[in-house]
């Protein structure tokens, strides 16, 4: 927060056209020069969403079986299965390793090995779709966002893992040496893509054979990806299906592309400004 409003004044004064870097940037470049190699990222859920979400996809239901092993806290040793999983989470006594420690409001989901220079979007979003609960994704935020942004307005999650705010593990075997990055994860209890009636059995059968379509090149010398794109302009959303969407096929090299222009606009990748 000092070092914030050390630059605050002076960005006001000179409608902020000061070359003097703002305090955020400041922090998140210690953060990461002073963090450990090793970090941990800890993915929180709210208890009572973490009650209501369901699994109905068989996709999704496939994906989080075949990856349960890589995500697991220590100590599951049941089938991978998200209810079951789901239910010895609510039941286990999950002390969470967060820097408030205990708090009987939220459960741990899930604890991630980085490295400190790992990005944020490769890490976490991979977890998603791993776990079969891409399609539940509200959305992340630091788990202690309410501390942050009293300290600086415009903080928020960090594209590297190590510009996060860190804390040393309160529990467990490692503590003296674990150092956790806590995200507060938000789900809806149902996946927008879940083939539960109607429109949406429509739009998970239109999605799996884009998403079939897709992998058939992947092993090709033109591998693709793809883009969906309205038909029509309309104020009202549309389901996504053949009849209302267009399907834009692209070279998979356009993946990169996006995430190095994406990478420029959001986070000033590229740049040559120094702090």
């Amino acid at each position: 927060k000092g070092v914030h409003n050390c630059f605050e004044e002076e960005l006001e004064d000179s409608l902020y056209m000061t070359s003097a870097p703002e305090g955020r940037d400041v922090v998140a470049k210690i953060l990461l020069e002073h963090a450990p190699d090793k970090l941990y990222l800890q993915i929180r859920i709210n208890r009572a969403r973490l009650e209501k979400a369901t699994l109905d996809d068989e996709g999704d239901k496939a994906s989080f079986a075949s990856n349960l092993s890589e995500y697991a806290l220590p100590g599951y040793d049941g089938e991978a299965k998200w209810d079951t999983y789901k239910s010895w989470l609510l039941q286990a006594n999950n002390k969470s390793s967060s820097p408030d420690g205990i708090d009987s409001s939220h459960v741990v989901l899930a604890e991630i090995e980085c490295s400190k220079n790992d990005k944020m979007d490769n890490t976490f979003t991979p977890f998603l779709e791993k776990m079969g609960i891409l399609g539940h994704y509200l959305k992340a935020i630091p788990y202690d966002r309410k501390m942050l942004r009293e300290a600086c307005y415009e903080w928020g999650v960090q594209r590297i893992i190590g510009e996060n705010m860190y804390y040393p593990a309160s529990s467990g075997a490692e503590a003296e040496n674990k150092m956790i990055v806590p995200l507060m994860l938000m789900l809806a209890p149902k996946s927008r893509s879940a083939s539960s009636a109607g429109c949406n059995a429509e739009e998970a059968s239109f999605e799996k054979e884009l998403k079939d379509a897709k992998a058939a090149t992947k092993s090709t010398s033109d591998a693709k990806t793809y883009l969906i794109i309205p038909k029509k302009n309309s104020e009202s959303e549309k389901p996504v299906t053949a009849q209302h969407m267009h399907v834009l096929w692209l070279p998979a090299v356009f993946n990169e592309h996006s995430t190095r222009v994406s990478g420029h606009f959001n986070w000033g990748e590229g740049e040559a400004r120094q702090i």
